[in-house]
């Protein structure tokens, strides 16, 4: 009935890709931020002299997870390649299922999201050869689902302001994941169900398949990051949302339009232009020219998709060699992506902005070895317009944030005693590895401050899920913010305030070839009667490097200046009888801490606290009359609180 209702025979085949790489590519950002704060955060306080054997065990690990693609060929020997479609696709949906149950259980998430990644690569390549072995309008089915797929995921990360569901406890995410699998299975029953013939197998060119890892890469850091766009654009996330999925669903209109014709090698040359273009050109800062450099990009990306999927069902390509060329796309995945990230913490030689270009000259040479390839075109039994009109319908689940999405206002400013708080977030990542913003936002809601300096705001690092931590909490705080990037436009300090911020200025910390930049946020609040001056800072981190510290510490003090009603917080990296910490204590900075109690609280770690970090600083005009160091794990680091006073004397 619904296959008669669609138009198409093969629908339960769009459904089940769809879905299962939604399911793959939910499970994918899990699984990196749960390497780095669950077994990284472990080996770096088993390794903490030996680092860089931690980052390669870590890396390890990372490589093997995606190498288990390579297992298609020795599988294929004992099962079928639709019963190996059947098994991969079912266990996806199974650890997803899992995940969404276990979300509160880092080290069984980290688990779960090994073993869920392992079969979405096992998945995608044994559909490769899936496709191989079908006749009609299977690649239709892999083009149209793999790009859907893209749009779901899309489109419920946008729906849930780019905090996933999968890290989200409650009815209404259990609920949709429920629904999901339902429909997914219902679609593998189907699939068992249906008689395929196998093609006879050919040789042609199998390395067109290693797009898979490229295409991936990219859409995974640049193209449908909707934290990235909103970052770059300024926009409320609901409708940073909107257009960014509008431009996976022109994609796939594209894709549905793109099947039924054969592509000359210009037209491709062209398109990879287009691809290129858009790699190197984010649009940062510029609204209209991020939404074009995104459009452009996607539209390109889903296109070449289309043309290296189309092949399979042209020459052909043998099983085995198809196999290894396509879990080989998948390691080129974990290359790019360990690649992209690594330079925040090793010396490499490169800029991790080139990776989207190279990504992008990699499927553009993939799609043109694969129209030199293209015999017939693929059979359709119907127009498959209407999956993309159908598609329409997912825009309504980031359209839905606009009914609760409220920009957050300040309000009039009270004067003194004003509450300051500094907390280091640990890009959203409990002190165990769990990603829960609402225990972070509770932990601030339940101090009552009335501006905080935040420390590790991560705003869509695919290494933190790809969730963007500022505008999330201020939305539920109810403050306004200002974002100070460092280490690129998507990670830095921040700042939350009931009160108007009169003015702003964001600056770079020395020295500027650290691999994790450093900066501070100086801001001017207005407090109704009076202004207080706010300086958020975050030091460089590395225990032995006090020398880098003590310049760091010179900078902010040049910025102060001796200005009165100012307060300097923030993660300073140093215990107290540092030089960097004395410097300022010796310009006439008031440690509040160290003022109210003979032995400061320590606030980490904050499941076992060693040592003290988190310092707010006042000039001697203002009187600190309360502090307190709530205890929670919420993050690795524990939060300080002040209240302070104005003193005319």
């Amino acid at each position: 009935m619904i296959t008669k209702l669609f138009g198409l025979r093969n629908v339960h085949e769009i459904l089940l890709i769809t879905i299962t790489v939604a399911f793959g590519v939910q499970t994918i950002r899990i699984l990196v931020p749960g390497l780095v704060w669950v077994l990284g955060d472990n080996l770096a306080l088993t390794l903490i002299d030996h680092a860089s054997l931690g980052i390669i065990i870590l890396g390890i690990v990372w490589l093997a997870v995606f190498s288990a693609a390579f297992l298609t060929g020795p599988l294929r020997r004992i099962v079928t390649t639709r019963n190996l479609v059947i098994a991969g696709a079912g266990g996806i949906g199974i650890m997803r299922l899992a995940l969404q149950l276990f979300n509160s259980q880092p080290q069984i998430h980290l688990v779960l999201a090994i073993i869920g990644t392992a079969f979405f690569g096992i998945f995608l390549t044994t559909l490769f050869d899936f496709v191989r072995e079908r006749s009609g309008s299977a690649p239709v089915s892999f083009m149209l689902g793999l790009t859907a797929g893209i749009a779901l995921d899309t489109a419920l990360n946008g729906a849930f302001l780019t905090y996933d569901m999968a890290w989200r406890q409650g009815w209404v995410a259990i609920t949709t994941t429920a629904l999901l699998i339902l429909v997914q299975w219902l679609s593998l029953v189907a699939l068992a169900r249906s008689h395929t013939s196998a093609t006879q197998e050919t040789t042609g060119r199998p390395l067109i398949w290693l797009g898979i890892g490229p295409f991936l890469f990219l859409e995974l850091i640049f193209y449908q990051n909707i934290a990235q766009f909103t970052v770059f654009t300024e926009w409320a996330p609901s409708y940073a949302s909107i257009l960014v999925l509008a431009t996976a669903l022109v994609g796939l209109m594209a894709i549905a339009w793109i099947a039924y014709r054969h592509t000359a090698w210009p037209v491709i040359l062209l398109i990879s232009a287009g691809l290129m273009a858009s790699t190197m050109l984010s649009g940062e800062g510029n609204p209209w020219a991020a939404a074009l450099s995104i459009l452009v990009g996607q539209l390109s990306l889903s296109v070449l998709i289309a043309i290296i999927i189309r092949t399979a069902s042209s020459h052909g390509t043998s099983l085995r060699s198809a196999g290894a060329a396509s879990g080989l796309g998948m390691v080129l995945l974990a290359l790019l992506v360990l690649g992209y990230y690594a330079v925040y913490i090793l010396p490499l030689p490169y800029d991790n902005s080139i990776l989207g270009p190279i990504a992008g000259a990699i499927l553009a040479v993939c799609a043109m070895t694969a129209s030199w390839s293209e015999g017939n075109k693929p059979e359709v039994s119907a127009q498959p317009w209407i999956v993309a009109t159908i598609a329409l319908l997912l825009l309504l689940l980031p359209v839905s944030t606009l009914a609760t999405w409220e920009e957050p206002a300040p309000i009039a400013g009270e004067g003194f005693p004003v509450r300051v708080m500094s907390y280091n977030l640990h890009n959203g990542f409990s002190a165990s590895g769990n990603l829960d913003m609402e225990a972070l936002a509770l932990v601030i809601e339940e101090s009552k401050p009335d501006v905080v300096a935040l420390q590790e705001v991560s705003r869509g690092w695919l290494v933190n899920g790809c969730v963007d931590m500022l505008p999330w909490l201020a939305n539920r705080l109810n403050m306004h913010y200002i974002f100070g990037p460092t280490a690129g436009p998507l990670w830095g300090s921040a700042i939350l305030s009931r009160y108007p911020i009169l003015s702003w200025e964001i600056h770079e910390l020395p020295p500027y070839d650290l691999y994790l930049r450093r900066g501070f946020l100086d801001v001017t609040l207005d407090l109704n009667t009076e202004q207080l001056r706010v300086i958020a800072t975050h030091y460089h981190h590395m225990p032995r490097d006090s020398d880098l510290r003590q310049l760091q510490t010179s900078v902010i003090l040049d910025a102060w200046n001796d200005t009165p009603s100012t307060v300097i917080m923030g993660d300073l990296n140093a215990i107290s009888d540092t030089p960097e910490i004395r410097r300022l204590a010796d310009a006439g900075l008031v440690d509040v801490a160290a003022y109210l109690y003979a032995t400061p609280q320590l606030t980490f770690r904050a499941d076992t606290p060693y040592a003290r970090f988190d310092y707010i600083w006042v000039s001697e005009d203002l009187v600190p009359i309360y502090l307190n160091v709530p205890e929670s794990t919420a993050s690795d680091h524990l939060p300080v609180i002040a209240t302070i006073d104005f003193t005319s004397e």
